[in-house]
């Protein structure tokens, strides 16, 4: 008994090995065999519901932090997790609502109140972000994770070295996780970035990024580029039985982070017969169910069958899943990038979709990703090396669907889009099918959450100040240019 329980201890330090070297995967799998022994181990449950948050498993993380919950955790870290998973899903009110309770927990929590003005932040009420977050930073020992969001607000109000002053001190503090430190270099790193201090932003930027600890297996990442491209050639989706479904409701925003996705969709969205859907995980859900296709199509063989039966169950099952989440709009935008992945399979789950393919320039479009701490996992952003190449075999990929799947794909490249928007919003609206409407010059005035990074940005009017980024930072992009090489 005594071995046994020595090797349910070396699992659990495992499972924490793994969750701390960024390997979610490998830490889930390693929790999900350790809960079937302790089925109701809070901090399991925990774990577990970390892991599949970042791997965008919302309903599988909502269900084990619940359930971490449930079982009476004392770490707020649950509910804070928790509360992200009901923001990722837009349910604003639940997730204030899991903090309140955090708050309950433990009252005045530094943690739990910065998280719930950043959430007021991204939300785009500023006032009630920095109401909450004065009496955290205004004493003699400011609360790091408040200092973290009063930087970002900080420029807003002209209070730029206030917000310098506070992150200094913060970031030299004591007993910091690497998470917390990394977010605020990387604050840090974006206001000396826009006082064109540039060698001082890159130090912050990249100390921010090596405090990430992220697993990326670039070889695996082409591997399965590889297999994409031979498994869905144009003689295998002509050969596939064809649904009667209609997929010509929905848009899939596709494109490298960074690249002018939430722009392109804030535009689309501003159109009265358009919903904007935002990142939604309906089509890596649909993967996720059906066990025989994941285990297949996921691991990168050959065997995966689409007979008539499964095409037609798969399709109506992804289409009413989308009609549920719209509204009575005639077309829906789903911007969750990683589709770009499986157009093969969209084009024949979803006849008639269409897609629009976002383009940056790749210096600009790479840079833009290593300056940011994405709230969601994107495992190949902390690393220039590992961006380079995942943006030149996200091209490679996309390539290759032009050339095969039956799916209308329009190329908008961001710098047109900031040089020329009216003939590009246009040129999106008529690609689409729609009459023209004025109201997708104003896209700025729309009263809509943005769950990504460029939640502030698609607030403003268009702005040139993100074209040539790269050029201030070009003598640290010698990394970058080679992996990029052959790049388009």
């Amino acid at each position: 008994m005594a071995r046994s329980s020595g090797n349910f201890e070396q699992m659990k330090r495992e499972a924490q090995r793994l969750h701390e070297a960024g390997d979610d995967a490998g830490a889930l799998g390693m929790c999900e065999r350790l809960l079937k022994r302790e089925r109701n181990q809070p901090h399991l449950l925990h774990a577990a519901g970390v892991s599949c948050r970042r791997l965008g498993r919302l309903e599988d993380a909502r269900r084990y932090l619940a359930r971490a919950i449930e079982a009476g955790i004392t770490n707020i870290g649950a509910y804070q997790e928790l509360a992200r998973v009901y923001e990722t899903e837009r349910r604003f009110a639940d997730a204030q609502g899991v903090l309140d309770k955090a708050l309950r927990l433990e009252p005045g929590s530094g943690l739990v109140l910065a998280m719930k003005a950043e959430m007021l932040r991204r939300a785009g009420d500023a006032d009630a972000a920095i109401a909450l977050l004065e009496p955290l930073i205004g004493g003699d020992d400011p609360h790091p994770a408040a200092v973290g969001v009063f930087g970002s607000l900080a420029p807003r109000d002209g209070r730029e070295d206030e917000a310098f002053g506070l992150l200094d001190r913060a970031i030299t503090g004591d007993g910091l996780t690497d998470d917390l430190r990394s977010e605020l270099h990387f604050q840090r790193g974006a206001l000396h970035d826009r006082a064109g201090r540039y060698e001082a932003a890159w130090g912050d930027f990249e100390t921010g990024n090596v405090l990430v600890h992220e697993h990326f297996d670039a070889a695996a990442h082409e591997r399965l580029i590889d297999w994409t491209i031979s498994f869905w050639t144009r003689e295998h989706i002509d050969s596939l039985p064809r649904p009667a479904t209609d997929g010509s409701k929905l848009v899939f925003i596709v494109g490298m982070p960074r690249s002018g996705s939430s722009l392109i969709e804030q535009i689309i969205a501003s159109h009265p017969r358009c919903h904007g859907g935002g990142e939604l995980q309906e089509v890596p859900r649909l993967l996720r169910e059906i066990r025989p296709l994941r285990e297949d199509y996921e691991s990168g063989t050959r065997e995966v069958r689409f007979d008539r039966r499964r095409v037609d169950r798969l399709s109506a099952t992804l289409l009413r899943r989308y009609a549920r989440l719209g509204s009575n709009a005639d077309r829906m935008t789903d911007k969750a990038l990683s589709n770009y992945r499986h157009l093969g399979l969209l084009s024949v789950l979803a006849p008639g979709a269409r897609v629009i393919h976002c383009v940056r320039d790749p210096l600009d479009c790479c840079l833009s990703s290593y300056f940011i701490r994405f709230a969601e996992r994107v495992a190949f952003a902390y690393d220039l090396g590992h961006l380079g190449h995942a943006y030149r075999n996200h091209l490679r990929l996309m390539d290759h669907w032009k050339r095969t799947v039956p799916l209308p794909i329009l190329d908008v490249r961001y710098e047109d889009v900031v040089a020329h928007t009216e003939r590009e919003a246009r040129r999106m609206i008529g690609f689409l099918g729609l009459e023209w409407d004025e109201r997708c010059l104003r896209f700025y005035e729309q009263d809509r959450v943005t769950l990504t990074a460029s939640t502030e940005q698609v607030r403003r009017p268009v702005y040139a100040s993100s074209v040539g980024r790269a050029r201030a930072y070009d003598a640290h992009l010698g990394a970058l240019k080679a992996a990029l090489e052959g790049a388009a």
